[in-house]
């Protein structure tokens, strides 16, 4: 869950996110609601994947609850929009990020907007190679994920060490943290779209589900991962905002793409600009990564179920031992959507909205559940209040 949760949304959601509230201290109350509100659907989805131990997440869930018909319509809106969705939004935040490294590198400066068709040669190229090495390498995609991870919280540490020394310098006293509350936005579409950033940030929560029949007794590390995972990333989330906030001016935030880029860049000088800026491309390539492979194993499983689906797109090719065929569709479909936009706010709120609407669903259908079945095996099982505020 945590190599999962970590990726590009905390790295390129802080500035959208201040931009659309005004405020330091109200992006933390944003950031941390959107925790909170993610743990409790962490906490759901455990109950639920606890009582169906079987790979598909919500496909599977809204099956129970409601039909196959409802299960169809969430498993076509996830493979052509969610997913392909969330990877081309992914996807244009690493081709940012790696054009600005290249021209920062050269001249020290970063002018990425300067240069749409070579970020999205970047972008398009990053689904592509992650593809490949799913579809033609069997473990490919998990030695990819474990060493990505790596470079996720080791550029997440050193993003908070380097703003906790420019926080010690400054005496905790930077200009972003100067705007008084009052200055907050009044106007509730603001707070709407904040809440869409903070919450593609956290989107992830419940992507181990979609694969749950490939874990290892999953009633007790289902919950084990969300007790650990859920409160330990919320907590880094707010300590990579604070130190966003401690480096960066109000205008930055607003205006620059490539925050960490620039963050690394004011505490430590060029080599600390350019090792920041490989550490969002190396998280992106790991959302990236996991995008490939939750997608693939909903595919595979809408197309045993007879989902509208034909039974050879679900698949294993006996030569590479993979879902060669479900993983070269995800790949194709966001791939189009990159060539087409880039643009991170648009893919993020659209993403939010429809993703969030199929959770809130799942949920409904788990209280639904306790009624229709009140005496299944529930070896998780979640508070009904916090579900329902969920």
């Amino acid at each position: 869950i945590i190599g999962t949760l970590i990726g590009t949304g905390i790295f390129a959601s802080p500035g959208p996110l201040f931009d659309s509230v005004n405020c330091t201290q109200t992006s933390f109350m944003i950031w941390a609601f959107a925790g909170i509100i993610c743990t409790i659907g962490a906490f759901a989805y455990a109950e639920l994947g606890t009582m169906f131990p079987e790979s598909g997440g919500d496909y599977q869930y809204l099956a129970r609850a409601y039909g196959k018909k409802m299960a169809l319509v969430f498993g076509w809106s996830f493979i052509t929009i969610l997913n392909p969705i969330g990877t081309a939004g992914i996807s244009g935040v690493l081709g940012r990020y790696a054009v600005d490294m290249i021209i920062y590198f050269k001249t020290g400066t970063s002018h990425s907007d300067d240069m749409p068709w070579v970020v999205r040669s970047f972008s398009i190229g990053s689904i592509l190679v992650m593809g490949m090495i799913n579809i033609f390498f069997l473990e490919g995609g998990k030695y990819a994920s474990n060493i990505l991870a790596m470079f996720k919280i080791g550029g997440m540490c050193m993003l908070i060490v380097i703003g906790s020394m420019q926080a010690a310098k400054n005496h905790a006293q930077s200009e972003a943290f100067s705007i008084p509350i009052e200055q907050s936005s009044h106007n509730i579409s603001d707070y709407v779209s904040a809440l869409c950033f903070a919450f593609f940030a956290y989107n992830g929560f419940n992507n181990i589900n979609l694969g749950l029949g490939e874990l290892r007794d999953p009633e007790r590390n289902l919950k084990r991962a969300v007790w650990i995972a859920m409160p330990f990333v919320t907590i880094l989330f707010l300590l990579a905002n604070f130190a966003f906030f401690s480096i960066l001016s109000s205008h930055d935030l607003r205006h620059v793409h490539s925050l960490s880029l620039h963050a690394g860049h004011t505490v430590l000088g060029q080599p600390g600009g350019f090792m920041m800026a490989g550490t969002v491309v190396a998280s992106a390539l790991g959302s990236i990564n996991a995008n490939i492979w939750a997608g693939s194993r909903l595919l595979v499983i809408m197309a045993k179920d007879n989902a509208i689906i034909p039974y050879p797109i679900g698949k294993v090719w006996a030569r590479t031992g993979t879902q060669a065929t479900a993983m070269g569709i995800l790949v194709v479909q966001a791939s189009i959507h990159a060539l087409i936009s880039l643009d991170f706010k648009t893919f993020s709120k659209i993403y939010s909205a429809v993703g969030w609407t199929w959770y809130g669903l799942s949920i409904l259908g788990l209280l639904y559940l306790r009624k229709k079945k009140p005496t299944f095996p529930r070896p998780v099982k979640v508070f009904w209040p916090l579900a329902l505020v969920f």
